[in-house]
């Protein structure tokens, strides 16, 4: 009995130890929420007639933990978009940015926004929750005298005037 007793002892306390650690999944339905098929071509065209381009190189999938120096680390599913975009500082094309990324959180699925180009108005990433996102109405946009009717405005930062516009398929500012 006291043979049984020591094996069990130690198995249980790992047992204990590594189910204290969570694994969080994207809801499949939220991976509608990336517009894209993830080997397009965006064009952007500004109101000075310049134009800038992304190459979307498709999906990346994995789980990180939350805390580095945990034992035992929660586990978020992240789902993100691969690019190729133009650098804002030189001329030349960055490889591997991403530009939309989703991550499981606790309570719902978090959007990340990492639009940084050459002459872009949208800097930084930009983080909504789900339902901030799904609360952003849905507007209608004419460029080139062609109506997209599926296009979200994104605010940026308060002191900045101009958004970015996500949609499927993009021309835009």
């Amino acid at each position: 009995m006291k043979n049984k007793l020591l094996i069990l002892m130690p198995l249980a306390m790992m047992f204990g130890i590594t189910s204290c650690s969570r694994s969080y999944k994207i809801d499949k339905t939220d991976f509608s929420l990336i517009p894209y098929n993830g080997k397009e071509t965006l064009v952007f065209k500004s109101t000075e007639n310049k134009f800038d381009t992304i190459f979307l190189k498709g999906f990346e999938q994995y789980s990180a933990g939350s805390d580095p120096l945990a034992f035992f680390p929660d586990k978020h599913e992240i789902y993100r978009l691969k690019s190729i975009v133009s650098d804002p500082n030189y001329d030349r094309y960055l490889n591997g940015k991403s530009i939309i990324e989703l991550t499981a959180g606790q309570d719902e699925t978090i959007i990340w926004f990492d639009i940084l180009m050459k002459e872009s108005r949208f800097y930084g990433k930009y983080i909504y929750s789900k339902t901030e996102f799904d609360s952003v109405p849905i507007s209608s946009l004419n460029i080139d005298s062609k109506t997209y009717d599926d296009v979200k405005f994104l605010n940026q930062m308060a002191h900045m005037n101009k958004g970015t516009i996500i949609r499927k398929d993009f021309i835009g500012v």
